[in-house]
C-alpha cells in the first residue's frame, strides 16, 4: 500500500518538474527571440 503512494507521489512529482522545465525553456526561447528581433530592427536603421 505505501509502496503504491510512494510511486504514485514521485510520478507526479516528475511530472511537475518536467512541465515547469519545459515551460522555462519556452519562456528562455521567447526572450532570445525578441532580442534578435532588436537586433534587425537596430541593423535595419542603419
Amino acid at each position: 500500500m505505501f509502496g503504491k503512494y510512494l510511486l504514485s507521489l514521485s510520478l507526479f512529482i516528475g511530472i511537475l518538474f518536467f512541465s515547469s522545465n519545459q515551460l522555462y525553456a519556452q519562456e528562455e526561447e521567447g526572450e532570445i527571440i525578441t532580442i534578435s528581433e532588436r537586433v534587425g530592427e537596430e541593423i535595419d536603421q542603419e
